[in-house]
């Protein structure tokens, strides 16, 4: 038989969801107090933020952390076969999609209750149109487990900060994270990661896992390496960036007592690598 939570164990759980939102809620509202378009560790230790390991993307180092909650997806031979595809026929896919009727955002953000943040800086010299805004999001096709993406455009190229991050990622970790917390459907599962793919400019990329740290009460981020975009051609890089859009669900997210139930009913036990998330485009 399953392991059936009491009533206080459920309370309980949902009141440590309420306390972590409240955590990211304050920290969302001191973000607004950090007027530069990149973040150093003075700044993380002020907001409660950790930078963890990088995030290896290349997986040369097989990260089997019990960080490590997204894996990329996407054979050698997909890859292959899409980069061999006429351009013609991407041609005539783009036309099919540009004839559908867009959704609104705001009916998007009505129904999802998820509204990403967007950001205009200052005017600073010399100009350069500093921004960030949200293109889309993804999510599970199983509605049971907790991980999002979200794909995001940044006017800024990060490499020219060093170690220093860019506002964006936090802001878009921090808005994706809060939105899971509080939409209390995933109280069995103690952990719900974000990952944000963050293209700056045409140039480069860099993706960012995000989750909050229960223990610690922190937002703990792992980020990649700068993925190259750059040139006429599509670069390793990019082929790269796509398996990871299309990544699947990786790590232990659920309390220990949910994954023994799951187990003895015959339920994903060991989690399937075929779930992946859903696009949901234009939520902004």
């Amino acid at each position: 038989m399953p392991t059936e939570l009491t009533v206080l164990e459920s309370l309980g759980r949902a009141g440590v969801e309420q306390e972590q939102a409240r955590i990211l809620r304050r920290m969302k509202e001191d973000l607004k107090f950090y007027p530069n378009w990149f973040l150093d560790q003075a700044d993380f230790e002020g907001l409660g933020v950790i930078i963890g390991p990088g995030l290896d993307v290349d997986e040369t180092i097989g990260d089997f952390s019990s960080t490590r909650f997204f894996r990329p997806w996407v054979p050698d031979e997909v890859v292959k076969e899409a980069a061999d595809v006429a351009e013609s026929t991407w041609m005539d896919k783009l036309a099919a999609w540009a004839s559908q009727s867009p959704v609104d955002p705001r009916f998007i953000r009505e129904g999802t209750g998820l509204d990403l943040p967007f950001h205009d800086f200052e005017f600073t010299y010399p100009y350069i149109e500093k921004m960030y805004i949200s293109e889309c999001a993804y999510f599970p096709v199983d509605s049971s487990i907790p991980h999002v993406a979200c794909l995001v455009l940044d006017s800024i190229e990060a490499t020219i900060t060093g170690d220093r991050v860019l506002r964006s990622d936090l802001d878009f970790a921090i808005a994706m994270v809060l939105w899971r917390l509080t939409q209390g459907r995933h109280t069995n599962h103690h952990t719900k990661p974000a990952l944000i793919y963050t293209l700056e400019r045409d140039q480069h990329a860099r993706i960012t896992q995000a989750h909050f740290d229960g223990k610690r009460n922190k937002l703990v981020l792992r980020q990649s390496r700068h993925l190259d975009l750059s040139g006429p051609e599509p670069t390793p890089d990019a082929f790269l960036l796509l398996r990871w859009i299309a990544c699947r669900p990786a790590g232990e997210t659920e309390y220990a007592d949910e994954e023994d139930a799951s187990e003895d009913e015959g339920g994903r036990g060991e989690r399937s690598p075929g779930v992946g998330p859903e696009l949901l485009s234009g939520c902004a």
